[in-house]
């Protein structure tokens, strides 16, 4: 039923937009005049006024903010280790199709345990996941950041020699591409690589200079 909270003047008032479901544990904060009803398992519902912006806002003064999940297994009354590649977080995103909202995920973003967690240790990774265009069903991980930080972009297992390793059949790396001009605007560091698109070649900085890169032929 409706939620009755004191108003200013101190009297106990009726609030139409804040409701608690018993049956299913669910809160309700509304302020549209027709709030679409809550997925299945959710606890908390904002439901914005139409053209309005939705907005989650924490305060803090002299320290920081903290947004924190928490995941255990078994139960409450006996909690027990996280196991590898268990759900930690998942941060989703979908919207409203043609009939209704669509139940799978379009995009999500997710915290995974990385390993089985004891008291000492808790390793964990991010994977990073998009709809493509015309696709149906959950969407399909396209980026992973590992336990060591290695990033994989279309590689759910980045190789351990690399900062960030890059796999497909169907797409290249793009070095980025700049005139002379704007290429000596920059202040150089060695190992930098361009396409100086007023020379009309790869350039790398090395030694306290920008080459060519050299080609061999066979």
């Amino acid at each position: 039923g409706r939620v009755p909270y004191v108003d200013a003047n101190g009297r106990l008032a009726d609030d139409a937009g804040l409701l608690y479901d018993a049956t299913n544990n669910l809160i309700t904060i509304s302020n549209n005049a027709a709030p679409q009803a809550a997925p299945a398992g959710t606890h908390l519902l904002l439901s914005m006024g139409d053209s309005e912006n939705g907005r989650f806002v924490i305060d803090s003064f002299a320290t920081n903010s903290i947004i924190q999940t928490r995941r255990a297994n078994t139960s409450g009354a006996n909690p027990s280790a996280l196991a590898a590649n268990d759900i930690i977080l998942s941060l989703i995103a979908t919207g409203y199709g043609a009939t209704g909202y669509v139940t799978t995920a379009a995009a999500y973003i997710r915290a995974f345990a990385d390993e089985t967690w004891t008291d000492a240790t808790g390793a964990t990774y991010l994977t990073f996941a998009t709809r493509a265009t015309g696709g149906v069903g959950t969407a399909a991980e396209r980026m992973r950041i590992d336990s060591a930080g290695h990033v994989g972009i279309g590689s759910t297992a980045p190789s351990a020699s690399t900062l960030l390793d890059l796999a497909s059949t169907t797409a290249t790396l793009l070095i980025p591409r700049m005139t002379t001009t704007q290429k000596n605007a920059l202040t150089p560091i060695n190992g930098m690589v361009v396409y100086d698109s007023t020379l009309g070649k790869f350039q790398g900085y090395e030694a306290g200079a920008w080459n060519n890169f050299s080609l061999l032929y066979i």
